[in-house]
């Protein structure tokens, strides 16, 4: 399903950045066919999501993993692959990593496509993400991904249709910059961690909304 580099190649990149950027890790015209799956759950499911009233950044859209789950099994099933649990252990190296116990916060697709929405910096709670692109964005509309390396070095990745992310978010902050026009930004964050975890009492509602609205075909329009 993913064409992932071997562990040894992104094993050094990893242990010193606390990141791996991988490009192609689908082949173009799965990239395209999941894309597409992406957006119509997207458009019928995402939750919107602004914080900006209470003095935060977050601005986005969102669609939980129980939706992904039961709606875009195909999207699903990139985070229950096999071949991706054991090349992020490997990479990590770190043997016991693996899938969330929590559906709802352990694959999600993120989502921004007004001008000014944004994801601002933070740290996650635990290791690991993958983050899988599911849009392009042309570099003049924004939505950067940025991240700092465990050594400090900022570094801005603009979005590609299927590239992949690799990151131990837990020591490297990161954010997305907001979006300087109107844009369709998709990513599929996709969580790992290193040990059985709680979720932070509220992180859910704060990040998801208690009962959000669904996203209108007219707030949004792929590019």
């Amino acid at each position: 399903m993913f064409n992932l580099p071997s562990p040894a190649q992104c094993r050094p990149c990893f242990q010193n950045d606390g990141y791996v950027l991988v490009r192609d890790a689908l082949q173009a015209t799965k990239a395209r066919a999941l894309a597409g799956t992406a957006e119509r759950i997207t458009r019928s499911a995402a939750v919107s999501i602004d914080r900006r009233d209470q003095g935060a950044a977050l601005a986005y859209s969102v669609v939980t993993g129980e939706r992904i789950q039961r709606d875009a099994r195909e999207l699903f099933e990139l985070y229950t692959s096999p071949d991706l649990l054991a090349w992020v252990r490997a990479v990590t190296n770190c043997a016991t990593v693996a899938r969330s116990r929590h559906v709802r916060s352990a694959v999600n697709i993120n989502c921004l496509t007004r001008r000014g929405e944004e994801y601002p910096q933070h740290r996650d709670a635990v290791p690991y993400t993958a983050l899988l692109f599911l849009s392009d964005v042309a570099a003049d509309a924004g939505g950067e991904f940025v991240i700092d390396s465990a050594a400090g070095i900022r570094a801005a990745v603009r979005p590609r249709l299927g590239n992949l992310l690799l990151m131990d978010g837990s020591r490297c902050p990161h954010a997305v910059a907001p979006l300087r026009r109107d844009a369709w930004r998709l990513t599929m964050p996709m969580v790992f961690p290193q040990r059985v975890i709680q979720r932070p009492e509220g992180l859910d509602e704060y990040l998801y909304g208690a009962s959000g609205s669904r996203l209108p075909r007219a707030d949004a329009s792929a590019s």
